[in-house]
């Protein structure tokens, strides 16, 4: 009765302050932490997904834009697995400033080598509102100069790709797939450009 994909797992209750493991809860409340307690902890099908693009003018000057999100997903955050265990040697996320070091430390980041359960503590809020394209131009048209040359126009624009993104996750883009642990897959990379368009 569930949407496909869901996660599946334990539900995390914070750290405890006396170990620094995760604590888990006792979902059939028979006093114990088992297999039993597993349940449904987070769905990455979007409520919705949206978009609007436009391209507006005024005399000379043009502004096209493309903005998309979605709202509702949950995201697993995999490679968090990694970056807040601190089992290997890899670089690590911010977060792990904050991780737990001595017993009655009050924190929400498990110590280092904590036990890796499938929990709702790696399930993240995925949505997202993203400036994906924006392009801004003015062209130049029927001057004096441009005709000597037998140009007709001349249009010069600046672009920009992932120039803003509103989300609750740290360090991470919303538009990577949540299962990559080992961060094979690279974020979206903001990127500028300049560029010219000549008529004959």
């Amino acid at each position: 009765g569930r949407p496909l994909g869901g996660f599946y797992g334990y539900i995390s209750d914070g750290v405890d302050p006396q170990t620094g493991e995760l604590m888990y809860r006792d979902v059939n409340d028979d006093g114990i932490i088992s297999a039993l307690d597993r349940t449904y902890i987070g769905d990455p099908n979007p409520d919705f997904t949206y978009g609007m693009t436009n391209t507006l003018s005024w005399k000379n000057f043009n502004l096209s834009f493309f903005i998309q999100g979605s709202q509702g997903n949950d995201i697993y955050n995999a490679s968090r697995i990694e970056t807040e265990a601190m089992f290997d040697g890899k670089n690590q996320a911010t977060r792990v400033l904050k991780r737990w070091k001595e017993p009655g430390q009050i924190t929400d980041v498990p110590k280092a080598g904590f036990a890796i359960k499938n929990s709702s503590y790696f399930v993240e809020d995925g949505s997202y509102l993203r400036l994906k394209n924006l392009e801004i131009g003015y062209t130049f048209r029927q001057r004096e100069f441009l005709t000597k040359l037998g140009v007709q126009s001349l249009r010069l624009y600046l672009a920009g790709t992932n120039l803003l993104t509103f989300t609750s996750l740290d360090d991470y883009d919303p538009e990577k797939l949540s299962t990559d642990s080992r961060n094979d897959v690279h974020p979206n990379t903001r990127t500028y450009s300049f560029g010219v368009n000549v008529k004959f």
